[in-house]
């Protein structure tokens, strides 16, 4: 039915213009050899990256793989037990402190980096890397440019403000690539990632159109449909090359913050707003909520009703790691007491 299609070797493809747009964009060979640990989740990524390997360390990034499927599925590691649990995965014990290592899941969309800084794990999750892109792009260009970041309400509020401080627009969409996708597009270049390390970064065609040199390599190298955590894991080894790995990490501190799942009778009892940060229905449980809030210093709550199970999610942040286990537990009462 497509014949031009049958003539193409997709894989071999994908991997051949990955390779070139960044050796472009990486530039020089490193004068110390650069190191990248990859938990691989026991997952397919495994399987693509080691396609990689021998190629990527003729130009100085050489990728050490773990979790490459002795193990079970996301068992212990992958992008979501790093980012939920805020650990290291199994097999990263003993990193050395500054290493570079990242996070997939199980299919290869995710990614999350990580390191450790004083014997301290260090996340660096779809927050810290939209932070990373739009601090590296717009260095990049030498007038001002329609730059936007898309973010969900589970973006930590620190992230937000940053990003607000840097004049920078940001917008809050439901839960969903597919609605922070749409908005991103509304923007020359429009970021944006979940909490969770699932993302992207889009380059309006009329505008990218006449890229030439590392914009070009960076918008070649870079997969605009969102689930390619093999492209972003080199834009983001090679944009720490200008932005140092401790840089990045101290752009801002987290918020403690908590998620709280509730398991209700009747979730259609709570409707929200589109970007799913305030309660619509009832609206006094929203009012009881607003008061809580202001309570703590600069603290944040919302609460949605699933969109998959009959459950409700509550989260949490405030400015304060001691006030937040009383936050959460008001709120908590507070919901359960309308449903």
């Amino acid at each position: 039915m497509f014949p031009h299609i049958q003539q193409i070797d997709i894989p071999n493809f994908y991997f051949s213009c990955i390779k070139n747009a960044f050796k472009n964009i990486w530039g020089s060979k490193p004068s110390k050899k650069h190191i990248l640990y990859v938990d691989c989740a026991n997952g397919v990524g495994a399987i693509a990256l080691s396609k990689l390997v021998k190629p990527l360390s003729s130009c100085g990034l050489y990728l050490k793989l773990k979790n490459t499927g002795e193990g079970a599925l996301n068992s212990m590691c992958g992008a979501d037990y790093v980012q939920s649990e805020q650990k290291l995965p199994h097999g990263f014990e003993n990193i050395e402190n500054g290493a570079h290592c990242c996070s997939f899941d199980g299919d290869a969309d995710r990614i999350v980096f990580f390191t450790k800084i004083n014997d301290k794990f260090k996340l660096l999750n779809g927050d810290k890397i939209a932070t990373l892109y739009m601090l590296c792009i717009r260095e990049f260009f030498d007038k001002d440019i329609n730059i936007g970041v898309v973010q969900t309400a589970y973006a930590n509020g620190a992230s937000t403000t940053f990003l607000k401080n840097q004049n920078v627009d940001v917008v809050y969409t439901p839960t969903g690539v597919k609605y922070l996708h749409e908005q991103a597009q509304k923007y020359d270049i429009g970021i944006y990632f979940e909490s969770n390390g699932h993302g992207t970064m889009l380059f309006d065609p009329e505008f990218s159109k006449n890229f030439t040199g590392r914009l070009l390599a960076i918008k070649t190298l870079m997969n605009q449909n969102v689930g390619d955590a093999i492209t972003n894991m080199l834009l983001i080894e090679t944009l720490l090359r200008y932005t140092k790995l401790q840089s990045w990490v101290q752009i801002y501190t987290d918020k403690p913050n908590i998620q709280i799942k509730l398991h209700v009778k009747d979730k259609s009892i709570i409707s929200t707003s589109f970007d799913q940060t305030i309660c619509l229905s009832p609206k006094e449980m929203q009012n009881e909520i607003n008061d809580t809030i202001s309570q703590y210093e600069n603290a944040r709550a919302f609460v949605r009703p699933s969109g998959t199970e009959n459950v409700v999610r509550i989260y949490c942040e405030c400015q304060n790691k001691n006030d937040l286990s009383q936050l959460s537990t008001k709120i908590k009462m507070t919901v359960e007491k309308y449903l």
